[in-house]
């Protein structure tokens, strides 16, 4: 009989449980994007609890200095790709005002529901201060928008910690760059690891352990049979981030997309950051 042995149990080969790391990168191999829609699907009703609850209030904070960086003034016009529950599009919309417009696009149909919604009662307690705002199914690297020129297309197009969840990330650089107009400003807020070797341990430390643990609250619902538990959706989003090039190589995207002037913008120690580029 054959003895056993470090992975064995009574002599049969016991199959290891796969790291999220290599969970996420088989998730990947297969299909990604179909993954991702179930997940923000499935998560959609504690979205916005949970991002306040995991960013511990500091996301107002980030708001507002992306709407420093959209540069945007009354009567223009944006855009919010992977939209989610519309916290971006809903500030930009504040923003442009009543004579300006505002578009909101996601592939996940639970998630522009919510953002309807919050649309709804937003525009009931400010009426004609700010934009309407369209709410579109689309895929963020088939956008089904005209290209922005010299007169035509968006001031201000933006990404919000979906940088991470596209597929094909220079793909979706060169959408948002091409819906633009001449002059406007392609802007993205994301997670990012800290330079400072003391603040990077304390960031690794609590995305890595401890936002999966509070996640844990939202994923209780998932049904056992769902495909989600292969690696769960507050696991998934903090190691998504080993799959997202470091900030320099983000901004030479952005640069191959035609956009001029990037820079990046360290905020909160550099535990997120803003990629802002121009189209030229």
């Amino acid at each position: 009989m054959q003895p056993n042995t470090p992975g064995t149990k009574k002599g049969y080969l016991m199959t290891r449980p796969r790291h999220p790391r290599e969970e996420l990168q088989v998730i990947i191999d297969e299909d990604k994007p179909a993954y991702v829609q179930s997940l923000f699907d499935s998560i959609a009703g504690d979205y916005d609890r949970m991002n306040w609850i995991m960013t511990g209030g500091l996301l107002a904070l980030w708001h507002r200095s992306f709407l420093r960086e959209t540069a945007l003034g009354k009567g223009e016009t944006a855009l919010d790709v992977c939209c989610g529950t519309g916290d971006l599009t809903l500030a930009m919309a504040e923003r442009v005002g009543g004579y300006g417009r505002a578009v909101g696009v996601d592939f996940s149909e639970n998630m522009l529901e919510i953002a309807r919604q919050r649309s709804d009662r937003s525009s009931a307690r400010r009426g004609s201060e700010r934009s309407p705002i369209s709410w579109l199914r689309q895929d963020a690297l088939n956008l089904e928008l005209p290209d922005g020129g010299r007169d035509s297309g968006f001031h201000c197009t933006s990404m919000g910690f979906a940088l991470r969840n596209v597929g094909d990330l220079q793909r979706s650089f060169n959408e948002m760059a091409r819906v633009t107009r001449i002059g406007g400003r392609v802007v993205c807020l994301e997670v990012s690891r800290p330079d400072n070797p003391i603040m990077r341990a304390g960031f690794q430390f609590y995305f890595y352990r401890m936002v999966p643990l509070l996640g844990r609250m939202a994923e209780k619902r998932l049904p056992p049979e769902s495909a989600l538990r292969r690696l769960r959706p507050y696991t998934y989003l903090p190691y998504s981030l080993d799959h997202l090039p470091p900030p320099r190589e983000i901004l030479e995207l952005m640069r191959r997309a035609g956009l001029a002037n990037v820079r990046r913008v360290p905020l909160t120690g550099g535990i997120v950051s803003l990629y802002v580029g121009e189209k030229s």
